[in-house]
């Protein structure tokens, strides 16, 4: 089931159907990472997360189409989705040990 705060109902009525579509798509994703049996899950969720949490609050509006081009790129591909997560949380988000300490923080433990 995903995170509270990543339902489809969190999303504006008048958002564009190529952002609903990469919605749609992350939240397929973490359930996919919820369900992973492996040691990573944690990872996989965290990652999934990273991406709606960026379709949502992304810092300009370049920024969130750059993350829903991305997203719709990945055609649901669960790998490809992880990656892109991984790649958003190691290279933006987490540029410092603080920064890092405090997304895990918040992300892992709701």
């Amino acid at each position: 089931m995903p995170h509270e705060l990543l339902r489809l109902e969190r999303l504006p009525p008048d958002l564009d159907e190529l952002t609903r579509q990469a919605y749609i798509r992350v939240l397929a994703h973490e359930e996919w990472a919820s369900e992973a049996q492996t040691s990573d899950r944690r990872r996989k969720l965290t990652c999934a997360r990273v991406l709606g949490f960026l379709l949502l609050e992304a810092p300009s509006v370049h920024a969130r189409h750059s993350v829903i081009n991305e997203v719709n790129s990945c055609q649901g591909d669960n790998g490809r989705l992880f990656q892109l997560g991984e790649m958003f949380l190691e290279h933006y988000i987490c540029l410092c040990e603080s920064c890092h300490y405090l997304l895990f923080r918040t992300l892992i433990n709701t």
